[in-house]
């Protein structure tokens, strides 16, 4: 994913554990 991206593996899961904190804000789940 990240080559495909042109992304660093460690950018790539930034981006994924923001999108996380994100939906769990949009949810309001504090245990997902």
């Amino acid at each position: 994913m990240g080559e495909l991206l042109g992304m660093a593996p460690a950018t790539v899961s930034v981006h994924l554990h923001r999108a996380r904190r994100q939906l769990r804000a949009i949810l309001g789940d504090d245990n997902a």
